[in-house]
């Protein structure tokens, strides 16, 4: 990346310079580097908006992974400054790929979650889709879907964030997403909140026929948690962690999920996913009285309600779902 950002420099190409500069972002998305990212893609969408003409998808692809990596790092306030105005230009062009790409991909669902608006992000996605092919399956149904179901997570409905994961997991597997390792981590990562969330609702004696049994749901927690840590990026390691802390609350070992809670709030931290670390703070103060952990719940309080975060336990309960006790 670094060579090709080089030789573009050399050509004094702005378009050049301007793809060796996305795509060195894009890399640092694929790796789970949110910071490189916001700050190359950032640079790419300026060059692309200041120094070249026709380069309408480029624009959008940039927009997409510095949005999409400000979420992850728990920038909330400044996705809702730039996202408008994206929005606006990209309907101004007349441009529906852009559109519903910049709904879709850039969470935009969490930032109306935050403001606890669930409805208008439930109306965003349906929006966004009756634009988009029916079609395939594609990175704009994943997110949709992904969307979806954190919504039914924030509103309480484990049932339904359940049946939909499943139904889409044949279509994602088939679509061979699941070999970029950023969708298979998040996806992974994803189902398994879902059947946390069931585990909760059993132990809150509110088990519906259809659920599967707590074995099978305990059984396929620690199977996507294998598979996370298999695919060994500190980010992924940090969420398995969360997960795994989960697990722990929910087969009686409190001490275990402890450990793992701290985990996963250092790694998360340290790989810039800050609104998962401070899920897992949250979720540490929650489970021990001493003042310590505490206070660490106090702080990922107000760390959360400083990120934009309304109602601070319904946005828990879809980052880190769970019986907590």
């Amino acid at each position: 990346m670094e060579q090709s950002k080089a030789l573009a420099e050399r050509t004094g190409d702005p378009h050049a310079l301007g793809l060796a500069t996305l795509w060195a972002g894009g890399a640092a998305w694929l790796r789970g580097d949110w910071k490189i990212c916001t700050d190359l893609t950032r640079q790419a969408e300026l060059i692309f908006r200041q120094q070249c003409v026709g380069v309408a998808n480029e624009r959008v692809t940039s927009e997409v992974f510095m949005l999409a990596a400000l979420v992850w790092m728990g920038e909330l306030h400044r996705h809702e400054e730039l996202f408008p105005q994206l929005l606006q230009e990209a309907r101004g062009r007349g441009d529906r790929y852009a559109e519903t790409t910049l709904i879709l991909l850039t969470y935009r669902h969490l930032l109306l979650l935050a403001a606890d608006e669930p409805e208008r992000a439930e109306q965003e996605i349906e929006y966004a889709m009756s634009r988009w092919s029916q079609e395939g399956f594609h990175l704009q149904h994943f997110w949709a879907m992904f969307g979806r179901i954190e919504i039914a997570l924030y509103e309480d409905r484990p049932d339904r964030a359940w049946r939909l994961a499943t139904e889409m997991w044949p279509a994602l597997a088939k679509s061979f997403l699941l070999r970029l390792q950023t969708v298979h981590i998040f996806a992974r990562h994803l189902r398994a909140r879902c059947a946390l969330a069931l585990l909760a609702n059993e132990d809150a004696g509110e088990r519906t026929p259809d659920m599967p049994s707590r074995r099978s749901l305990v059984r396929a927690i620690e199977r996507d948690i294998r598979a996370i840590e298999h695919e060994s990026a500190d980010w992924g390691r940090g969420l398995a962690g969360l997960l795994r802390a989960g697990l722990s609350t929910a087969v009686g070992k409190p001490r275990a999920a402890t450990d793992a809670l701290r985990m996963a709030a250092q790694t998360l931290d340290a790989s810039s996913m800050h609104l998962f670390a401070s899920a897992a703070r949250y979720r540490l103060g929650q489970m021990n009285d001493d003042g310590k952990s505490q206070d660490f719940g106090e702080n990922a309080r107000a760390r959360l309600r400083d990120c934009g975060v309304t109602k601070v336990d319904a946005m828990v309960n879809v980052l880190a779902p769970g019986a907590w006790r």
